[in-house]
């Protein structure tokens, strides 16, 4: 499957739902593609 960027944008702003931020209430969403087509998604804590 092939992954594009909208995908990934889609990932990370999703991810950004777990994000963590008490005091900046700045909220971030990372979605990554690996050479091997595994996508990595993270936020702040």
């Amino acid at each position: 499957m092939e992954i594009n960027e909208k995908q990934l944008f889609d990932i990370a702003h999703k991810a950004m739902s777990n994000a963590y931020a008490p005091y900046s209430h700045y909220t971030v969403g990372a979605a990554i593609l690996c050479d091997d087509d595994k996508v990595y998604s993270g936020v702040n804590v």
